[in-house]
């Protein structure tokens, strides 16, 4: 698989990185060296500069309309966000940032907020705007996108796991596929149910009192729909959801001799049609 570089992501982190060491260095004037530093840039790597103030707009304006949608904004967000919204592309964005030095100081902690969100929060906010419109901003929007809603293999998931022992952290990955990538996330969630299906249909068979009634619900699920309608199903539950992922991880993260005795039992005891549905892709 193609590994893709976020761009505007690594640009967010520099940003901190920048912040954070001017403000071991300066204290509490960190934040005149901080606009001292954008104005060098804007001089100096005008590209550079574009590139951060787009990301900076674009982060904060995605936030005010979030904060709208939600009902959760004042009255002089809605002025700021009005104003903002008057900006159509990078020219106009570039201009006013030349006709009005307040507006830098309106933009310029976008990244540092945006950093703040986890990844399901970051990638709701990148739905906020239309790809069109923010691609008039900041041309490399689509890579980023493309970044955050890439398909994701079992391994990564697992080995995501394996680094933060989180399966919050999964669920989340996990979510940002639904939102923006359908079939990436029916893809990683087919993976999913085939390990569940494996393990908790031999539990089922031998040992019935260790299952809950929530996995009873899903072996019956999957086998009575087809593949298509029992992802539909399944995704439209998140605590089912929730149950498929912790199987998930348990299963692929134990020991080998555990995961061979189910394989041999699940050979022998499950149809041979239910293991011929769920080899469908």
């Amino acid at each position: 698989m193609i590994n893709i570089e976020n761009i505007n992501e690594n640009i967010r982190n520099y940003l901190e990185d920048i912040y954070i060491t001017l403000q071991d260095k300066y204290g509490d004037n960190a934040g005149i060296k901080y606009y001292e530093l954008l104005d060098e840039l804007k001089d100096n790597k005008p590209n550079v500069y574009e590139i951060i103030v787009s990301i900076m707009f674009l982060d904060t304006i995605r936030l005010l309309i979030d904060k709208y949608n939600k009902n959760f904004i004042t009255e002089e967000e809605k002025i700021i966000l009005e104003y903002l919204k008057e900006l159509n592309n990078i020219d106009d964005l570039l201009e006013e940032l030349e006709e009005n030095k307040n507006l830098l100081s309106i933009i310029i902690n976008g990244p540092f907020k945006f950093n703040r969100l986890n990844v399901k929060g970051k990638a709701t906010m990148l739905l906020v705007t239309p790809i069109e419109y923010a691609n008039q901003f900041n041309k490399f929007h689509y890579l980023e996108m493309m970044c955050t809603f890439k398909e994701r293999t079992k391994e990564e998931i697992i080995n995501l796991y394996k680094e933060t022992k989180s399966y919050q952290d999964v669920l989340n990955v996990v979510d940002v596929l639904y939102l923006g990538n359908i079939k990436g996330f029916s893809k990683l969630l087919l993976f999913m149910i085939r390990t569940f299906y494996k393990w908790k249909k031999v539990i089922l068979l031998t040992h019935p009192e260790s299952i809950s009634n929530k996995e009873i619900d899903l072996i019956n699920i999957i086998e009575s729909n087809s593949i298509d309608d029992a992802i539909y199903k399944i995704s439209c539950d998140f605590d089912l959801i929730e149950i498929i992922v912790e199987s998930f991880i348990f299963y692929e993260t134990n020991d080998m001799s555990f995961k061979e005795e189910i394989e041999e039992l699940y050979n022998k005891l499950v149809s041979d049609e239910i293991k011929i549905k769920l080899k469908e892709v």
